[in-house]
């Protein structure tokens, strides 16, 4: 008698894996055309430190289920279906994938995340936090501070600030394992990024739980390029099933 595993079909019905095929070669966004997106070309052009590398594990699609998770999971409090899925994509993918999303295990490593810039009324930690907490043996965190103005301007509010953010612990040659839950422009996660690099850290690795994908932006990539469901034996790194290989 087989057994159904009901998390595991709706994370394929609401999710869908990163396209690979004329996408930002950072990001991964449609950049049908280009090597990157605008917002990834414009903080290239800058000279400043960046990620090192940048891993969705999958496309969370606007007017979905699985981008509508992406919200509801952090809710206070959160909802409840929202937060077991978002946690068994992160931790599903970790636990098939760790050697290609968490190659170094060199010391010293630290893992961290990105804050949000906007003050918050939660009485709880961030459910991010408690998924990483639950996900790795005793992690040994560090984290960037906002010190940025807490109310900027919309155009400005995800932008490549990384002087907004500020790393009090000198990270002497450290690898960072930077999470957040998901990307939009990805100018708060390369702020930070930026930031613990300049703190001394000697790389930094991006992981997004989702890529947000503009399902009206992107329309006419989506209806050329269907997306596939997420599938958990894909790799998020090598956009492969190893072991059909």
């Amino acid at each position: 008698m087989s057994h159904t595993d009901p998390i595991k079909a709706q994370l394929s019905q609401y999710f869908a894996l990163p396209a690979t095929t004329n996408v930002c070669q950072d990001c991964g966004v449609p950049a049908v055309g280009f090597s990157r997106c605008d917002p990834c070309n414009t903080r290239q052009q800058t000279g400043l430190p960046r990620a090192d590398s940048i891993t969705m594990l999958a496309w969370a699609i606007r007017g979905t289920q699985g981008y509508r998770d992406m919200f509801a999971y952090k809710n206070d409090p959160p909802d409840r279906g929202a937060l077991a899925r978002v946690k068994r994509l992160f931790q599903q993918s970790l636990t098939d994938h760790t050697a290609c999303i968490i190659p170094r295990t060199l010391p010293p490593i630290f893992f961290s995340w990105v804050p949000s810039t906007q003050p918050t009324v939660t009485t709880t930690e961030h459910p991010l936090r408690e998924i990483l907490q639950s996900t790795f043996a005793k992690p040994q965190f560090t984290v960037a501070d906002y010190v940025g103005p807490r109310n900027p301007k919309p155009n400005a509010r995800r932008g490549f600030h990384p002087e907004r953010w500020k790393v009090s612990t000198h990270l002497n040659g450290a690898c960072i394992y930077l999470f957040d839950d998901s990307w939009v422009t990805g100018g708060h996660a390369q702020s930070v990024a930026s930031a613990l690099k300049n703190a001394g850290a000697r790389e930094v690795h991006f992981i997004a739980i989702a890529r947000i994908i503009n399902n009206k932006f992107h329309k006419n990539y989506l209806a050329n390029n269907p997306p596939k469901p997420y599938d958990p034996a894909v790799c998020p790194t090598h956009k492969i099933n190893h072991h059909s290989q």
